[in-house]
This record gives C-alpha cells, structure tokens and sequence, in this order.
C-alpha cells in the first residue's frame, strides 16, 4: 500500500504517517477479521462511514438542487398566487395521505416567513408597491392569510391525530421539525384573517374581476375547512349548522374543479415559493424525499373524501345502534382502497364513538351492554340481569366489563388500518368467547325449580347465544382480510374460501335460532294459557317491525349470499 511521494496529510506536517504500521499488522489477520477495542459498536462502525446517498446525507448540496433566492415580498401576478393556492392544497392532501410535513406543507417558503409579510411591520408599503398589476397586498393580506389558514387547519388536525387513536408513522407523520402550527393561535383570529382577505377581495380595484372570483372561492374554501375542523368535536351538539359547511365546502370545491388556475411560465418568481429540499433546513430525522405533487382533479378528489368523510361523521353523531356503527365501520374498510378515508377522518370516528369517557358524547358506558341484547336477541338486558340482583350487582360486574371492554375496541377498530384492524379482530374473538362462557356458566347456575317459568328460562338462554354471531361476524372478517391483506399462498387461497364458507354455515345457523326467539317446543301437558302466553311473547320479542329481527334478516341474505360466493370461488 504505497503512499504518493506527493501526497500532503491533511491538517499540516505535524502528524506522523502510519500507513505502513497498519499495513504491517494486517497482513498477521485472516480476511474477514477485525480488530476493535472493548464496546465497540456497529453504530460506532457507521458513524465513522460515509452514506454517499444524497436522500439520508442532509448535509450534501447536488448541483440540480440549488434554488434561486427566496424574497417573500416579491410582487405576484393574481394567477400566480392562485397558483401557489392550488399548490399548497395539494401539499395539503399529501400531509393527509400519511407524508410527512417537511415534505408536503413545510415546502411552501411563506410558512416560514409569515413574520415577513406582515403589512404591519411594512410602513412604507406605496413605496414598495411600484407595479399596479402586481398589488402587494395579494401577498401581505391573502397569501398571508391563506397560509395562516392552511396553518391552523393542520394544527388542528394534528390535534386530533395525536389523541393515539392511529400510530404515528404507520397511519400519519406527527413530526413539524420544529415549525409552528400556529398552535396557540386562536381560531377565530385566523377565521378573522380570512374574512378581512374576502372583504379586501370584494372592494379592491386592482385585481382583475375574474381572478377576484378565482381568489374568493379559494380563501372562502379554505376557511370552510377550517371552521369544520374546529366543530368536529361539536358535531352532535349543532349537526345543522355542520351540514351547512358542508354544502357550502361542496360548492366551494365544485367551483375550484370547474375552473382551475392556468399553468404559470417556468422562469416565474412564484416557483421559487416553493422548496421540495426544505426538509435539509429543518429539525427532522427524516431523510428527504421529493413529493410528486397531484393534479388539480386528484386533489379535488381528496378532498372529497374528506367532506364524505365529515358527512359520514354527521350522520353517526346521532346513530344510537352498535350494529349501524358495526356495519359502517365494516363497510369503510372494503370500500374502495384500503383505509381510502383520510386518516384524521378514521380517528375523528373512533373519538365520536368513545372519548376516554362517554359513548357518542352522552351515554354511559352500561349502555353498551343494553344496546348488545337489544339489537341482537330484541330483550332489554334488565330482563337478564333481574335474576342476579340487577344491572350493576357484584355478580354481574365482571360481565359488564368485559362486555364494554370488548365493544369499545372492536368498534373503534374498525377505523384502524386493515393491517392492524385484523389484529384487533383476531384479539376480539377470544375475548367474544369469554363472554360467551361467563353467560353460559351464569345460566347454568340458575335452577328452572326456582320459581323461573320455562319461558322466560328459555329467554335467559338467547342471551348467551346473542354474543355468538359477533364472534363469528369476527372471524368472517379476519379470514376475508388476508385475501385483502395478500396473505395467502395460492394453494392457501381455496382452503380460505372453503373456510369462510364453513363459518357463515354456522353463522346462519344461529341466526336461525335467533330469529325463532322463544317461540321454542311447548313441554307435553302446557295448557292452552301457556302456550297462547308464549305465542304472545315470542310475537312481541320478534314482531314484524322490529328493527332487531329486519337486521337480522338482512344479515341472513347477506351471509347467504357471501357463503354461495365463498363456495364458488372454492370451486373455481
């Protein structure tokens, strides 16, 4: 290993080469081995080793990389600052889609320089304001409060995606490096901000009418956005006034895919308002990565899904069935792409459904366990709990909280993503079980002599077997999941199918017991009392407009259906 005679060691004259004594030694080690000292560790090793790989070394600069100078004040055309709107939106819905901030947001330059743009701090703003065409109030007054806007519309998403309903860094990226979300910024001084911004818009001169329009509808759009974050947790409280941001939303973004903004020339200022590098300037661990930006139609599209997403939410604010919730959070997951709903959509559900204290904003958590007998079997739960002291007593505590244990996260997992909402199914099935055996071991306890007619003897037993179709609903999903998931072999796949065909099998048969209610055999010697009593209660247990029996039926053509397609598929 010969040095250049030429060669120079860095740092001056002063240090001694010992190229030559490394050599030395190496040449006495086997090929593989190293030599270390006591702790030495692999993190050690790659401290000491260049990445070379520009996306993790946020230190290098490559050439097509360099960006011209960013001067926040610089004067824009109307067309221009529509542009960077519609940029900025899209930026928006990419943050939605589970990208990180310094990759989607943070890459508009005015979010870190509102202080820059402030028409307060610029005294001497005519003198600044030298091209009419140019007014430099679409920079201080609606850019500014566009972005204040588009701030605060993030922070308080942010709020709501951090209560840990969803996992950060599998569903959304909470890191902001450092940025302000305008966090202790009250709403209502940026829905302020917005209204002076449409007021400047509606009496100023110096913008073109048919941009004036164009700008309106973007700063009217996003302070509807904003004002339906911030009356999410509100929603069961004032639904009307929530549907009307809605419509008025729909409109907005109705508008803005009619008539979108036309593309800029490349040599103009307003790309410069952008950096899809700035992630190199900030406080994050992330390694940068260039965000395709969408066109105008997919960001539309996203956010379209988001107001379907908050109609949704309106409609269960005021949704008192556990099967409703059950059916939708079902029907979410298979609808479209998986976990298609927006991330803060699927935790806003899940915190309407259970906010750490109450069950959608005003019940109990004991009403959990009313509503599973109600709606599956059509009997109040009192009627069980009256031959053990009452809903409440020692002896059926341990009951209710596993009922309302179990619930509460097979519910609020059906909003996760469809990896970790099968792991929430799979778990739910065990504890569906253990269920299952405490109302069986309860019922057994209790002697038919004791002063219990066979008829309402036969009602305890339904409840037992009401438990049963959740638990097999469950395993229909875990097993429809992995073909969802790509979990299967091909040779896997058959078996899946005949598998699930087994279970809905067993599932209809309960169903079928279900739905025969107490209208069970009459012992020998009942007399015509008894067995007009027990035709009068099996009757209004299951009449004809009970919504626990048309749920039921429904569910039946349903499984029918799905078992006669599982088969099929077998067979194929």
């Amino acid at each position: 290993m010969d040095m250049d005679a030429d060669y120079t060691a860095p740092g001056g004259s002063s240090f001694r080469d010992v190229t030559s004594v490394f050599a030395l030694a190496s040449q006495e080690m086997d090929p593989g081995s190293i030599v270390a000292i006591d702790a030495f560790s692999l993190s050690d090793a790659m401290t000491a080793t260049e990445i070379g790989e520009p996306r993790l070394d946020t230190g290098i600069q490559l050439e097509n990389t360099e960006r011209p100078q960013f001067d926040p004040l610089t004067p824009l055309l109307p067309e221009e600052i529509c542009w960077i709107i519609d940029r900025s939106m899209a930026y928006e819905t990419e943050w939605h889609a589970s990208n990180p901030l310094a990759h989607t947001v943070f890459t508009l330059l005015y979010v870190h320089c509102l202080n820059d743009v402030d028409p307060d701090v610029l005294p001497f703003l005519p003198m600044i304001d030298l091209d009419s065409s140019r007014p430099l109030e679409l920079i201080t007054v609606i850019l500014r409060a566009y972005t204040s806007g588009l701030l605060k519309s993030c922070s308080l998403a942010w709020n709501e995606l951090s209560k840990g309903s969803l996992l950060d860094t599998e569903d959304w990226q909470s890191d902001k490096s450092d940025v302000s979300l305008l966090e202790g910024w009250p709403v209502r001084a940026a829905i302020a901000r917005l209204d002076t911004a449409l007021a400047w818009l509606s009496t100023t001169t110096k913008v073109p009418p048919s941009w004036q329009e164009a700008l309106k509808i973007r700063v009217q759009f996003r302070r509807t956005i904003l004002l339906l974050l911030n009356s999410t947790e509100s929603l069961p409280r004032g639904p009307e006034d929530f549907n009307e941001l809605l419509q008025s939303a729909r409109h907005s973004l109705s508008v803005i895919r009619a008539h979108p903004c036309e593309s800029i020339s490349s040599s103009s200022p307003a790309h410069a308002a952008f950096d899809p590098y700035i992630a190199r300037q900030l406080n994050t661990f992330l390694p940068v990565r260039v965000i395709d930006v969408p066109s105008l139609e997919q960001t539309c599209d996203a956010y379209e899904r988001l107001l379907n997403g908050w109609e949704d939410l309106a409609k269960l604010s005021n949704t008192y069935q556990l099967s409703t919730w059950n059916q939708v959070g079902f029907h979410q997951s298979w609808f479209g792409a998986p976990a298609a709903q927006p991330a803060y959509i699927r935790s806003c559900a899940q915190t309407l459904f259970y906010d750490g204290i109450q069950i959608i904003h005003n019940q109990p958590q004991s009403w959990l366990v009313d509503r599973l007998f109600e709606e599956t079997i059509g009997v109040s739960y009192h009627v069980f709990a009256q031959h053990w002291g009452g809903q409440g007593s020692a002896s059926l505590l341990d009951l209710e909280r596993k009922i309302i244990h179990t619930i509460i996260p097979h519910v609020r997992g059906l909003w996760n993503n469809p990896a970790r909402r099968r792991r929430f199914l799979v778990k739910s099935i065990y504890d569906w079980h253990i269920i299952y055996d405490t109302l069986c071991v309860l019922i057994e306890g209790l002697d038919v002599s004791d002063d219990i007619d066979p008829v309402t003897f036969r009602t305890l037993n339904q409840f037992s077997q009401a438990v049963v179709p959740w638990r097999l609903a469950s395993i229909t999903e875990v097993i429809l999941s992995g073909f969802q998931l790509e979990l299967y072999h091909p040779l896997e796949r058959p078996f899946a199918y005949w598998f699930a065909a087994q279970v809905t099998d067993v599932h209809l048969n309960y169903l079928d017991v279900l739905l025969k209610g107490m209208a069970g055999v009459v012992p020998q010697g009942e007399s015509i009392v008894r067995l007009l009593l027990i035709w009068v209660v099996s009757t209004y247990t299951y009449s004809i407009e009970s919504p626990s029996r048309k749920e039921m039926q429904f569910q039946q053509h349903f499984l029918v259906a799905l078992q006669a397609m599982s088969m099929a598929m077998f067979v194929v």
